[in-house]
């Protein structure tokens, strides 16, 4: 027992999570210029040497790191620390390597720092719903419900497929038939929240029987819909479960992500196999890196949106002739990509350096709320785990309005805030 409240107490201890946080940039780096760089140059993965943009994307990531929480007391604490590790170290790598542009770089610190800055304070005062527990259960099992039968009525089970090298035969189809009108929200909010929401309650009562029915319930929805990643979102609630019950580390988040690079590099020397290393170091890290200063270099010199794409459309006019993320893909040389990104940049996309700002503080002030909920009243990992999607895909791929509608962040907030509101303390 004392050897692991000491382990423990290194875990949480600032050193380790320093050395931890260099330890996955040295990875990064090392894996941009022997994997990402020789086989992606390409697809605009360049190594330019330029020392003054390199040290300077290091001051600038200490800077940021030294302001980040070593152990996390709330949900914001573990989130923008997912955040940093994800996002904004990659970013600053490629930047460091590939001689990109500085405003970029700059904007969005500006914009992270914001967020983290506003994400502190006081607690925002909340509304106390009565029964809230409850109705957020019963409006989960009703949308799983409604999810379950809907995908086999749209596709039918000769459709179901699990065999993970065959989903692209199958996801074209599925895609249209699911993921389409008002059912194709639904379907998306009950893998993001309300299946994790069932999951939470069931391995906070310890109940084996619904646990292990709920992952069933995402093996069939995995293949019915052909997404893969639909199969893993009930692990990584697990995993949130299991985590927080013996740290709250911030350094596991680094140390994590630097065992997947690690993995996915000597996969890559041992086998030769681009599948790996490209999807968990090209495709997870770097690409969205790319694509942020492609949005910047894009939108410096065309018009911005001022979301004419979606709630301001009555205000001006769409200035372009097709969706944002081909246009973006066409501008890097392909008619196919459809170049999504994340809302450092999208923030831009839409208002330029106000964007930027305007975004962050919505974030920021998205933190502060999800703090509230939780306090002492859900457990963190319960917290944590019915946004932690949502999140990831706001800042990696996905436009701030479109997390909120779409990706189920809105959702997830408003579920998280009646399942909280029925408790003034919780028990792990």
């Amino acid at each position: 027992m004392h050897s692991f409240n000491t382990i423990s107490l290194s875990l949480n201890g600032r050193l380790f999570f320093y050395s931890s946080a260099i330890v996955f940039r040295v990875l990064l780096e090392y894996s941009y210029t022997n994997f990402v760089h020789p086989i992606y140059e390409y697809a605009g993965f360049v190594l330019i040497d330029n020392a003054i943009k390199y040290c300077e994307s290091w001051v600038l990531m200490v800077f940021m790191l030294l302001t980040l929480p070593s152990r996390a007391i709330r949900p914001s604490d573990y989130l923008i620390c997912v955040g940093f590790f994800s996002f904004i170290v990659p970013l600053l790598v490629f930047y460091g390597m590939s001689d990109s542009e500085r405003f970029a770089t700059y904007v969005v610190t500006l914009q992270f720092v914001v967020i983290n800055s506003l994400r502190r304070g006081r607690p925002v005062r909340l509304p106390r719903i009565r029964n809230g527990e409850i109705i957020a259960i019963g409006i989960s099992v009703l949308a799983t419900l409604l999810t379950t039968v809907g995908m086999v009525t749209a596709v039918g089970l000769s459709s179901f497929n699990l065999d993970m090298d065959r989903v692209y035969e199958f996801r074209d189809v599925a895609t249209e038939q699911i993921y389409t009108g008002v059912f194709g929200y639904l379907a998306v909010w009950t893998t993001t929240v309300f299946g994790s929401l069932l999951l939470v309650v069931a391995l906070r009562d310890r109940k084996v029987f619904y646990t292990c029915l709920i992952l069933l319930a995402y093996v069939f929805w995995y293949g019915m819909s052909s997404h893969k990643s639909v199969f893993f979102y009930p692990f990584l609630v697990l995993f949130l479960w299991a985590l927080f019950r013996y740290s709250r580390a911030s350094a596991l988040i680094p140390l994590g992500m630097s065992i997947v690079v690690s993995l996915s590099v000597l996969s890559y020397f041992v086998t030769e196999s681009l599948f790996l290393p490209g999807m968990l170091i090209r495709r997870a890290f770097f690409v969205p890196s790319h694509l942020t200063f492609t949005y910047f270099e894009f939108f410096s010199i065309n018009p911005h949106l001022y979301w004419s794409d979606s709630f301001l459309s009555w205000l001006s006019e769409y200035p372009y002739d097709d969706s944002i993320a081909l246009v973006i893909g066409e501008y890097l040389g392909s008619t196919a990509l459809w170049a999504n990104n994340s809302f450092f940049s999208t923030g831009y996309m839409h208002a330029g350096v106000f964007g930027v700002l305007i975004y962050g503080l919505v974030v920021g002030l998205l933190f502060r709320v999800l703090d509230s909920m939780v306090g002492s009243r859900v457990p963190l990992w319960a917290g944590v785990s019915l946004v932690i999607i949502p999140f990831y895909s706001l800042f990696t791929s996905a436009d701030l309005l479109t997390t909120l509608l779409t990706h189920g962040l809105g959702v997830g907030l408003v579920m998280l805030g009646l399942f909280a509101s029925s408790h003034s303390r919780y028990s792990l």
